[in-house]
């Protein structure tokens, strides 16, 4: 048996079953379908854990000065080139 006919016919386990059961409901039909706050809540709580969901917006310009503004983001992770 492929790997790809494997993996289609396994049952989910461990966090994919929670995955799976937080976003039944959702329209990924096409494109643009699903409601984004919902799924971005989804996210959210499945990669931040009980960290609270930000509910402020800074209202600051992102698209200038990208660099500064994740140089403490990304201060001590490797870079790959």
């Amino acid at each position: 048996m492929r790997r790809a006919e494997q993996l289609r016919d396994s049952a989910p386990t461990g966090k994919c079953i929670k995955w799976a059961a937080n976003t039944a409901g959702l329209d990924f039909s096409f494109i643009n379908a699903v409601d984004s706050g919902a799924f971005n809540r989804i996210l959210w709580e499945g990669l931040m854990g009980d960290r609270p969901y930000p509910t402020g917006r800074s209202s600051q310009d992102l698209s200038t000065n990208r660099e500064a503004l994740l140089a403490p983001a990304n201060a001590g992770r490797a870079v790959v080139e």
